[in-house]
């Protein structure tokens, strides 16, 4: 992993997967890389499926859908690798959204949206990595769907800990650290929440409580990555 992303760091003109060549019109993975990564196998459409269920108990979401499926050092784990750890990478965030707009489920969902919230992270991690992965992912979206971004329905506490260092039997009691900020924007609209990786679904769940007393919201689950339960 290290090695390819230092020959990937060395010539910024090759796919960060398979390290060819990009060839005109390829921007960070080359075309038969993303081919080639792994699509969700989810039973049923984007309304009733099974990642949509794992949320129905918290509130009756929309939809809920990801572009592709994560495992470890897979095409999928280099990008979110590069997107958010070894020299955090906002513009691969953004072409990672305009991924996720071109598949098939995600795109009927963002089709039905109104606008894109991001999962915040802390300030602290902000400024560590320079962007909000998620916001970045949103912006990709956008340049895709037209879709506007709300930033600041959502904050989180400075002692939110990060899904990615924790057990997972852990992560279910390690969802708390959101703060609501400015929710009117939301009343009466299709909220889709945008995530970069979905595990267990807890933060995404946290979102969810925050958001489910706001008057009318309806409200679909968008992210770029599923891990394999």
């Amino acid at each position: 992993m290290l090695l390819n992303d230092i020959i990937s760091s060395m010539f910024p003109n090759t796919c960060l997967c398979c390290h060819k060549r990009l060839l005109p019109g390829e921007r960070h993975v080359c075309l038969r890389c993303v081919a080639a990564m792994p699509r969700p196998m989810l039973q049923g459409d984007h309304h009733d499926n099974s990642l949509a269920r794992r949320f129905w108990a918290t509130f009756p979401i929309e939809g809920a859908a990801t572009a592709f499926c994560y495992t470890p050092q897979d095409t999928v784990h280099s990008i979110i690798f590069r997107m958010k750890y070894w020299k955090p990478d906002a513009d691969l965030c953004r072409y990672a959204g305009q991924l996720i707009a071109a598949e098939d489920l995600p795109s009927r969902i963002l089709a039905d949206g109104d606008l894109l919230l991001p999962v915040p992270i802390t300030a602290a991690r902000r400024k560590m990595r320079g962007f909000n992965q998620s916001e970045e992912i949103c912006r990709g979206i956008r340049e895709a769907t037209g879709l506007p971004i709300v930033t600041d329905a959502l904050l989180r506490h400075e002692s939110a800990k990060s899904q990615a260092t924790t057990a997972r039997h852990q992560r279910m009691d390690n969802i708390g650290g959101f703060i609501a900020g400015d929710l009117t924007r939301l009343e009466h609209r299709h909220v889709v929440i945008i995530d970069d990786i979905i595990t267990t679904g807890a933060t995404v769940m946290e979102c969810l409580h925050m958001l489910k007393d706001v008057p009318g919201i309806r409200i679909s689950i968008v992210a770029f990555g599923l891990t394999q339960r």
